[in-house]
């Protein structure tokens, strides 16, 4: 793990200015691919790299990273494989473990990990359903959202889980119908202060026998007696990045063959996001409270080229600017100081991908 500082001086009339230094740290952790899943307010991240397992093998494992110490995230006792998906400025991450398919108990299952104690804990289900999944928790680790599943007959809900004094209560979100199935790659997000979620959900039958539905975007937002309000956004299915204090969503979407980014907010509608010069596909992969989207742009499928980072802010598309040579690189996650984390290929060690955290 290594830090690169640069500094910068502006000539001014009658002194020397010295402006704020960007910091890029890169995180090299990893035989073969480090990266960023999340980051906090605080520069923590939660992030995912490949450790040598035998002689020829590879296994990914996931990290928590805190001033320039890593600590691994293990697995649930019982599962074979871990999937960290957010974290908290609590320090809290989530996500899903999981096992054998057909398990009697079933094969994921949300969890909760705790930076302060470096304890795992299964969340649970919805009565009755036998997997889980978590996807993204508020700002002060206290509502996590996500999905479970049941069979006969099959059913898959957004659910969230709630903090009480006995522990972690699994509810619904109210739906149209309880088989969503959508939901597996829309993903179900929350905002910061925990007021508004939102995902994809089946809203209309077109085929009984396939069964083919029709989905599309809700967002559900709290009221002032605590109840949730569901509110038809856009028909479609969409990939969500996130959903900001402010009801703004990012996200991304297939189109003319080819995967874009896009924002949407009750100001401006839905916007496709423009893509980098020469480029043909991309996504948003997160956003901030002040409406900085953060996510990557790509060439065409072929051997030469690949991803490259960008930044969108007030509808300008930009390249993410690095201080250090880069081949290619994706902006994984923004928090709202505006420090990006992700991952990145350098000039000096091309056979490595590396995790980075740029703060401004």
């Amino acid at each position: 793990m290594y830090q690169v500082q640069l500094v910068f001086f502006l000539a001014a009339p009658t002194c020397l200015l010295r402006a704020e230094p960007p910091l890029i740290t890169l995180i090299d952790n990893s035989v073969g691919i480090s990266q960023v899943m999340d980051l906090n307010s605080h520069g923590q991240i939660i992030g995912k790299k490949e450790i040598q397992i035998g002689p020829l093998g590879l296994s990914q494992v996931p990290y928590f990273y805190d001033a320039m110490r890593e600590i691994r995230v293990e697995v649930l006792d019982g599962y074979t494989n871990i999937e960290p998906e957010a974290l908290s400025d609590s320090g809290h991450v989530v996500g899903y473990v999981s096992r054998s398919i057909g398990h009697p108990q079933g094969s994921l299952q949300a969890f909760l990990w705790k930076s302060s104690t470096k304890r795992i804990i299964g969340l649970g289900t919805l009565p009755g359903h036998r997997s889980s999944h978590a996807l993204d928790i508020t700002q002060n680790g206290n509502l996590i959202v996500g999905y479970s599943t049941g069979a006969d007959p099959e059913q898959m809900v957004p659910c969230m889980w709630e903090k009480n004094n006995a522990g972690w209560a699994c509810t619904p979100l109210q739906t149209i119908f309880r088989y969503n199935p959508v939901l597996l790659a829309s993903r179900v997000v929350v905002s910061n202060d925990g007021q508004q979620i939102a995902a994809c959900i089946a809203v209309k039958v077109i085929d009984k026998k396939l069964p083919l539905l029709q989905s599309a975007l809700c967002v559900w937002r709290r009221l002032a007696d605590k109840n949730w309000e569901r509110l038809l956004v856009r028909n479609g299915s969409y990939r969500l990045a996130g959903i900001n204090n402010h009801g703004m969503l990012a996200g991304s979407c297939v189109t003319h063959g080819h995967r874009r980014g896009f924002v949407y907010d009750s100001a401006n509608g839905f916007q496709l996001l423009e893509l980098l010069e020469g480029d043909e596909s991309g996504q948003a992969l997160d956003l901030n409270n002040k409406g900085t989207v953060v996510g990557y742009s790509d060439d065409p499928f072929g051997p030469i080229g690949g991803p490259q980072a960008f930044v969108w802010s007030n509808g300008q598309m930009s390249a993410l600017r690095f201080p250090v040579p880069v081949l290619y690189s994706s902006a994984q996650t923004i928090n709202d100081h505006s420090q990006i984390g992700g991952y990145l290929e350098t000039e000096e060690k091309s056979s490595n991908i590396v995790s980075f955290i740029l703060s401004p």
